[in-house]
């Protein structure tokens, strides 16, 4: 499957969809048992049982035990002070013995800051902590009517499986492989071309990947840097995650070298280790 990447003049401002001209929300971990995260809790379940359909939605509160590392972590999303949202992390023992497997649970941003790609943000940092708990895969369960919610789970590269659990407010249920491909990547200076600040690794960089001699373009979330951001000239651990052409993690084997791209512009080098 090939993916055509639009030719943009990388001197003039493009057009987003998300104003990054506002503060990015922050995370703190926080226990679900605390008041600020039982509050948006509370918010949470009192919208899901307004919008279940046929009513009969039943919540279950977490408890901290559940969300402890390095067994699980519970995040509050922070935008200028107020709580905005909530997701967390837990380990579940699977039908077939598996230990390694890592359950999202409690995702929810209030409906003000929808449409801002916090949800990603959101998803992306449960993934980053897992991986740091040595989680081998992620599963969740949700609803067919949160038609959002799938779009999100499956965008972010997972996949529809059999049911694992009993919850009584789940019809979908979803898991994702965590792929471990460890790189080092080191973005450009301005003068060579590259970008004229570091690149945050808060949903504002969504780079491609270009393996050397080839032609297609990977999409990729950049996880793991040093302080969430790559400087220009400095050399930073990073993590490779496929967000579609999954099958393509073949071409990622050690000593890859791969382009960093903005658009059609090459902003940064780097090699699989």
């Amino acid at each position: 499957m090939r993916h055509v990447v639009e030719a943009r003049d990388a001197s003039e401002p493009q057009p987003c969809s998300m104003d990054y001209r506002r503060i990015m929300p922050t995370f703190r971990i926080a226990s679900p048992e605390d008041a600020d995260a039982h509050a948006v809790l509370v918010d949470y379940f009192t919208l899901r049982a307004a919008e279940f359909p046929g009513g009969g939605y039943s919540p279950t509160y977490p408890t901290a035990a559940a969300f402890q590392a390095p067994d699980g972590v519970f995040l509050l999303l922070e935008d200028e002070g107020a709580i905005v949202g909530c997701g967390g992390i837990r380990r579940v023992g699977m039908p077939d013995g598996e230990t390694d497997v890592f359950e999202i649970k409690h995702v929810f941003l209030r409906p003000e800051t929808r449409g801002r790609g916090w949800g990603r943000l959101l998803l992306d940092e449960l993934e980053r902590r897992a991986r740091g708990f040595g989680a081998g895969a992620l599963v969740l369960d949700t609803h067919h009517t949160l038609e959002a919610a799938g779009h999100l789970y499956r965008n972010s590269g997972f996949a529809e499986i059999p049911r694992y659990n009993d919850n009584p407010n789940a019809s979908r249920w979803y898991r994702k492989e965590l792929h471990q491909v460890n790189a080092t990547v080191t973005m450009r200076s301005p003068q060579e071309g590259g970008r004229r600040a570091p690149a945050f690794l808060d949903g504002r960089f969504r780079p491609h990947v270009r393996v050397s001699g080839d032609d297609e373009y990977l999409g990729v979330i950049f996880l793991g840097a040093t302080e969430g951001k790559l400087h220009p000239g400095e050399p930073a651990p990073i993590i490779l995650q496929l967000i579609y052409d999954v099958d393509n993690y073949s071409k990622l084997e050690p000593g890859t070298e791969f382009d960093v791209l903005e658009g059609l512009r090459i902003v940064g080098r780097g090699v699989v280790t």
